[in-house]
């Protein structure tokens, strides 16, 4: 943007409206939907859900309401983008987030299932926890006509239907963000702050506030999943002082031994969590799809034992999560080192394993997006604080300002109501009874501002409050009015008082957090638990050979791989570019040997009988192994053929018109349009070489015609004087180990500089 040629933008009418319509969107979808604000943790739509309840007075001792209601009035006074009721039902599922904003009523999904009612079969309401940390110093219908004073605890911003005016953020207590975490994605930007542990995290907030380093081996996650930290604690650490990095989760487990005999055999094991933002019925089906594929796999079935029980903070009913997976009978055995191995495979294969990504970027207060450090968050968070509480004491002492000179204003009324008694009883002409009464206040009390709505709240004093000890109740309260007013001057114009402040706050929510709803959730860190997920790596033994190698192009969107034992997959090149490693799911001590672009819809594979076999490409699927016996039913040609072994033919070329196919001394080029299922491709003997052409072409680049051409190759292992204008050619090998791979091209180039050399010569 700095370097933009202003002039020239608004010049070229294309490039204004790309600056006028591309740059405002983006910037609403960051600051308006995804990236939360660092005061109070919650994205717009999260902040709205709670004004909204706190408007309908749908709090945590009132009856529930509808869903629909408090939907309703978001999309009706506070944003006009639908109803996102899936944002109200995030804030309220107990096994996403640990200290929920809202309080459920009805289904709003469990671990077996993520999904919720409809809104019109839930009610909801405000949590004890939204109301103590996000709305205490806020009045209890923050959401004001635009005409209404407003009293500057918090910025406010006029809402879309432009009568009403809501806060820009909510002055939260405590650091929520670092304890509900967050997670969002806009343009060209993301982020997703971690869950830490409740008292954990305050304790060390208290720490730092007192001048302290962080100590940050004290801190640990707390996501309600309740799964185990596989990664170790320096890679949590790294990624709390730096803003960014991951760790590895999952659940735990229990060996279910036959007949429950501590020394009988391993028939089952029990995971007894579900990892963050996965559901039990999402792992189940993972699990049928690879047993059914995989005829190896070890496992026979899998049950949800999960069962309810009651929660005593939540006071309610939560799901008690247990997966029961079953080993086959031939492979349950007392060997637990031999069952952690099946267990390792298992948690690979079924997603019982996740990367929690940590990338802290946050809006600041002023509304711009920033990336975050542990303590960079603690010192951004502190410094907004402390202004927030600059501006709520600011905003008390002119609020007990005005109650005290009300009450000033009605003691004078009650000690002098027999003189306005009497100046109302001979009103002069033209006199009211209002003006009456302000003419003797100020008679009495020059000093005293007498305003209409005083007057009027003299004349509404009762009989009973004139007698003496109603009049020293009145001056006991003015005298705590003017230590009020005092206390709150003094935290306005001190750093140091609202430093402790915080610190009596951040105290007080420490002990009584219990009192809130808030549950201490701690995700231990398990190293027992990532040795034993790590032996996949140990059984696996996935190497890559030295000869596999391919070259991607920008318009190559897949690769072919094969293995020494014959398996091919497809791979889509995003995966193997992306910045996460990938490896390819073959079977275990297999190693890769080759591997190819994919330009058209047809991929072909030469059998050990010199059979050819031709499969379209969307027939074989993503990252899944398919042994000969699949392609050969997915092949359109000789599809019935008997298979002992397949070797693939590769290409580069975008679009192939013919196959070159040789046996060391006949050589035979087929068009691709002319095969049909019915093609029997004939050679005097087992195809030895096999190459896509997209054209035939002399040493000098001249092009020939290569319909129905059949010649004599010059020597078996070398190329024929007629070069091909190919990209790849292959020796079909007898062992998987020696396939061997030439780049055409470079080929082609050799022979031409020799021969440039020879005629020079």
């Amino acid at each position: 943007m700095n370097d933009l040629d202003m002039e020239r933008v608004f010049s070229d009418p294309s490039l204004r409206y790309m600056m006028e319509n591309f740059l405002t969107y983006s910037r609403h979808i960051v600051s308006e939907k995804a990236i939360p604000s660092i005061v109070d943790g919650l994205l717009p739509t999260q902040r709205r859900y709670i004004l909204a309840m706190a408007m309908l007075g749908c709090g945590s001792d009132s009856k529930p309401m509808k869903s629909t209601t408090v939907g309703a009035y978001v999309t009706g006074n506070l944003s006009p983008q639908g109803n996102p009721y899936s944002v109200l039902v995030g804030q309220s599922q107990y096994y996403r987030v640990p200290q929920m904003l809202v309080k459920p009523s009805g289904n709003f999904g469990e671990p077996e299932a993520n999904a919720a009612s409809a809104d019109r079969y839930t009610e909801t309401q405000l949590s004890e926890y939204s109301e103590e940390v996000l709305l205490k110093d806020l009045p209890s219908k923050p959401v004001l006509p635009v005409d209404k004073r407003v009293d500057d605890r918090v910025p406010y911003k006029t809402t879309y239907i432009r009568v009403l005016k809501e806060p820009e953020t909510l002055p939260a207590r405590i650091p929520s963000l670092l304890i509900n975490g967050n997670n969002g994605i806009g343009v060209s930007i993301s982020q997703t702050w971690p869950m830490l542990t409740f008292e954990s995290l305050l304790r060390e907030y208290l720490n730092w506030l007192e001048g302290r380093p962080i100590e940050y081996g004290n801190l640990t996650m707390g996501h309600p999943s309740m799964v185990n930290v596989i990664s170790s604690q320096e890679e949590f650490i790294k990624a709390l002082k730096s803003g960014h990095g991951s760790v590895r989760m999952a659940p735990r487990f229990e060996y279910v031994r036959l007949n429950n005999n501590p020394r009988g055999r391993v028939v089952a094991v029990d995971v007894l969590a579900c990892p963050p933002y996965v559901s039990i019925n999402n792992i189940g089906d993972s699990f049928n799809q690879w047993r059914n594929r995989d005829s190896e796999c070890v496992w026979e079935s899998f049950r949800n034992n999960s069962s309810l029980t009651e929660d005593s903070v939540l006071k309610s009913s939560v799901t008690l999560v247990r997966m029961t997976f079953y080993l086959k009978s031939k492979y349950q055995t007392m060997d637990t080192n031999l069952v952690d191995k099946y267990i390792s495979i298992l948690y690979s294969k079924t997603g019982l394993v996740q990367n929690y990504t940590i990338n802290m970027t946050a809006l600041g207060v002023d509304g711009f997006p920033r990336e975050y450090t542990l303590e960079s968050f603690f010192e951004a968070w502190t410094e907004q604080r402390l202004e927030t509480i600059r501006r709520i004491a600011l905003a008390e002492k002119f609020s007990l300002e005005s109650e005290l000179h009300r009450t000033e204003v009605l003691r004078f009324g009650r000690i002098n109501s027999s003189r306005i008694k009497e100046a109302i009883r001979f009103l002069e002409k033209d006199d009211s009874v209002v003006s009456a009464v302000i003419r003797v206040m100020k008679e009495l009390a020059p000093s005293l501002e007498v305003s209409v709505d005083d007057a009027r709240a003299i004349l509404n004093i009762p009989l009973s409050a004139s007698t003496a000890s109603s009049i020293e109740n009145v001056e006991r309260k003015l005298e705590i009015l003017k230590g009020d007013i005092e206390r709150f001057h003094s935290l306005s114009e001190s750093l140091t008082l609202r430093k402790s402040y915080i610190h009596d706050e951040v105290e007080w929510f420490i002990t009584h957090r219990e009192n809130i709803g808030c549950r201490e959730i701690v995700n231990p860190f398990d190293e027992n638990l990532g040795r034993i997920l790590h032996l996949k790596d140990e059984v696996k033994k996935v190497t890559v050979s030295e000869i596999f190698s391919f070259n991607c192009d920008d318009k190559c969107s897949d690769i072919i791989v094969g293995t020494k034992k014959g398996y091919y997959a497809r791979i889509s090149t995003r995966a193997v570019n992306s910045v996460l490693p990938y490896e390819p799911d073959i079977p275990y001590g297999d190693s890769l040997v080759m591997g190819s672009n994919i330009h058209s819809s047809y991929i072909f594979f030469v059998t050990d009988k010199g059979r050819l076999l031709q499969v379209p490409v969307g027939r074989i699927p993503y990252g899944i192994p398919q042994t000969p016996e699949m392609l050969r039913r997915y092949s359109v040609i000789n599809s019935g053929v008997p298979l002992e072994s397949v070797t693939y033919m590769e290409t580069f070329s975008r679009n192939p018109k013919y196959i070159y196919l040789s046996d060391g001394v006949f050589f035979k080029l087929v068009d691709i349009g002319d095969i049909s299922t019915r093609a029997v491709l004939k050679m005097p003997s087992v195809i030895k070489r096999v190459c896509l052409l997209s054209g035939m072409e002399d040493l000098y680049g001249t092009s020939i015609d290569v319909s129905g051409y059949i010649g004599r190759a010059s020597r078996v292992g070398r190329l024929p004087k007629l070069i091909g204008n190919s990209y790849i050619f292959c020796k079909y090998p007898t062992d998987r180990n020696d396939i061997e791979i030439v780049n055409g091209s470079g080929i082609i180039k050799r022979l031409r500089e020799k021969n440039n050399v020879a005629e020079q010569q």
